[in-house]
């Protein structure tokens, strides 16, 4: 069953009879206004019979109200808006004595409903229409019925009318419902502008940072080699060295090793902010992969004596000749690599292999330990800066050895082995790739 409201009609005349007249006409008439009326024929010139619907049954399309006075109309009409219901249309009787006529009374109605459909019923010239639109002006709200009426034309304007007011609620309610959209749009726009200043403020003052990070740590990189230099250069007797005395090599031995050490690491901060702040160039110049690879070999097997590691290099026959890449940097992340095998392999063996990698284009070199190997804990965190989760493998070295890798185009990655150690992989473009 349907729920919308049947439009609201109110017919306002001083003659009781005609309110049942006009209910039979638009089929809504009860068993009080069911009965002949005196004033049938002179209202419609004939006797009325109730409107039938196609399923025989009288229609109930519409919820009539009646009023004998225009003051009592007025009241009604009121009532209506505050209840939120107010009606569609009156048919509003010119002449209503004692009280106002018909055009006062639409006047007074407009005023409480402006959308207020009305038609004037008369039979005389009270007002000519001249006279109408100089009282009520031009508008579409108003149709003048002459009596005596046709019971067609009667329900036709019910249906026209009712459906007009309909029509302009429902405009309004569209209007609304699209400017409240707009004003949503707009406050959504609005505030995605708004983010997206204070996304690019944020992004600027993080940039900012980052500039000033970096530039306080080459200064103070800086600030620290200097005097790294000159204390070394100070404990050292130069011409005591040159004539070979023991202490003066003793005091080269205690000295090198840390001296070395701070060097090494202001220069991976240096490296670390370079890249981290974008002002880092790779080298693309032709380099090769077995050079590379017995360089590393030759300075690692010092290192791998004193650790008493055994070192291997396996260059595989497939790999090219030459590629074109930045050879100082990826000699320092192998060096790192390898630095970092033989000091967590124990008394084993450390491999780095050259080879061709499955994706073509690209080089991938591989340095492998038989050391402890990580946790769980270790893996997660072992490319960070001075973090090696479980305190192993901690420093800059990883993590500058990952960037330098990115900035060559390539990627470092590490692999669990299914046995003891730890195993990285550099995979690098070739010339190939390059080219």
């Amino acid at each position: 069953m349907s729920t919308t409201p049947r439009p609201r009609i109110l017919i306002v005349d001083d003659n009781p009879a005609i309110h049942g007249d006009f209910r039979k006409v638009l089929g809504t008439a009860s068993a009080d206004h069911a009965t002949p009326s005196d004033s049938e024929a002179a209202l419609f010139g004939e006797p009325v019979a109730t409107q039938p619907t196609e399923s025989g049954a009288p229609e109930d399309s519409y919820e009539i109200d009646d009023a004998l006075q225009g003051e009592e109309a007025l009241a009604k009409v009121v009532a209506a808006r505050k209840e939120g219901r107010p009606y569609s249309m009156t048919f509003l009787d010119v002449r209503m004595p004692p009280g106002w006529d018909g055009v006062q009374t639409a006047r007074a109605l407009w005023e409480a409903d402006p959308d207020l459909q009305v038609v004037l019923c008369t039979a005389f010239s009270d007002y000519t229409w001249p006279q109408t639109i100089a009282e009520l002006g031009r508008t579409d709200r108003l149709l003048i019925l002459k009596k005596p009426f046709d019971s067609v034309e009667v329900c036709q304007l019910a249906a026209s009318l009712t459906e007009k007011r309909a029509s302009l609620q429902r405009e309004r309610e569209n209007l609304a419902a699209a400017r409240k959209a707009e004003l949503e749009a707009r406050a959504y726009a609005a505030s995605l502008e708004t983010m997206n200043r204070a996304l690019q403020s944020s992004w600027a003052q993080a940039d900012s940072e980052l500039r000033r990070r970096n530039e306080f740590l080459q200064r103070l990189s800086s600030e620290v080699l200097a005097p790294a230099q000159r204390m070394l250069l100070e404990r050292l007797d130069l011409d005591a060295l040159a004539a070979g005395t023991a202490s003066a090599k003793l005091d080269l031995d205690k000295l090198l090793d840390p001296t070395i050490a701070v060097v090494s690491a202001i220069a991976a901060v240096l490296e670390l902010s370079a890249i981290d702040a974008g002002t880092a160039r790779a080298n693309a110049e032709p380099c090769s992969p077995r050079e590379i690879a017995s360089s590393i070999t030759e300075s690692a097997r010092a290192s791998s004596l004193c650790a008493r590691v055994t070192f291997d290099t396996r260059v595989d026959e497939h790999v090219p000749a030459e590629i074109r890449g930045d050879a100082a940097r990826i000699e320092r992340i192998l060096a790192e690599l390898v630095a970092n095998a033989v000091r967590h392999s124990g008394a084993d063996k450390v491999e780095l292999r050259v080879a061709r990698d499955p994706q073509p284009g690209m080089l991938a070199l591989t340095v492998r330990d038989n050391g402890a190997g990580l946790t769980r804990s270790a893996e997660a965190h072992i490319f960070e800066p001075f973090h090696g989760g479980d305190g192993s493998r901690a420093g800059l070295g990883l993590a500058l050895a990952r960037r330098t890798a990115a900035l060559l185009g390539g990627e470092l990655s590490y692999e669990p082995r299914d046995e003891r150690g730890a195993c990285f992989r550099l995979r690098l473009p070739t010339r190939e790739a390059l080219a």
